[in-house]
């Protein structure tokens, strides 16, 4: 009874710390609420966060439907490489998005470049796979940039356009990144319910 007590308790501890640990992304730009063909630059938000779309190479992208991205999403429909820039109404750690690639070269990269004012704070760059026989190269991309914080990303790519959806960031600000404290009692949690479980056996 002692033993499944002490399982019982190391187990709670752990999915405590587990839930305290997991990111909170709660605002996703999914461009369902945007009117068709409306371009760059326009302004959007999710729950807590407004983000700004626009791109130096002018009102090059569009909100648009497709056979790749299922819904809205925002496209560059231009034959010439463009850039696409998203500036936040707070700082922000992590950003996630779905992109897909006008091209049948699946060798061709989608990068992010994370900024903090004028300055480049990290980058991440991911190539797509076809979802059908013969179709666009489409993928997911995540930055995390850890205790630094950034408030725009320009996203390009080497193929000739491009597109994205799904775009989520944590609600509010920030993700939490778990305290050292945190780490050594998970450890603590684990190591009990790892002891508890041998005694039973």
């Amino acid at each position: 009874m002692g033993t499944r007590r002490i399982s019982l308790a190391s187990l709670a501890l752990v999915s405590v710390l587990l839930l305290a640990a997991t990111p909170v992304w709660a605002d996703m730009f999914t461009f369902e609420s945007i009117a068709l063909g409306t371009r760059t630059p326009f302004s959007d938000t999710a729950g807590s966060t407004t983000a700004i779309f626009s791109s130096p190479d002018g009102d090059v992208f569009s909100t648009a439907t497709g056979s790749v991205l299922d819904g809205r999403m925002l496209f560059d429909s231009d034959p010439d490489f463009h850039r696409l820039d998203i500036s936040f109404n707070h700082p922000l750690n992590a950003i996630s998005l779905r992109f897909a690639l006008n091209t049948f070269d699946v060798s061709r990269v989608f990068q992010l470049e994370a900024w903090s004012g004028a300055s480049i704070i990290g980058s991440a760059t991911a190539t797509g796979a076809p979802l059908t026989p013969g179709g666009f190269p489409e993928g997911f991309l995540a930055f995390n940039s850890g205790g630094t914080t950034f408030d725009s990303v320009r996203l390009t790519a080497t193929a000739q356009d491009f597109a994205i959806d799904d775009m989520e960031v944590p609600a509010g600000g920030p993700e939490p990144i778990p305290e050292p404290s945190s780490v050594l009692l998970l450890g603590t949690g684990l190591a009990g319910l790892g002891r508890a479980w041998r005694r039973r056996q």
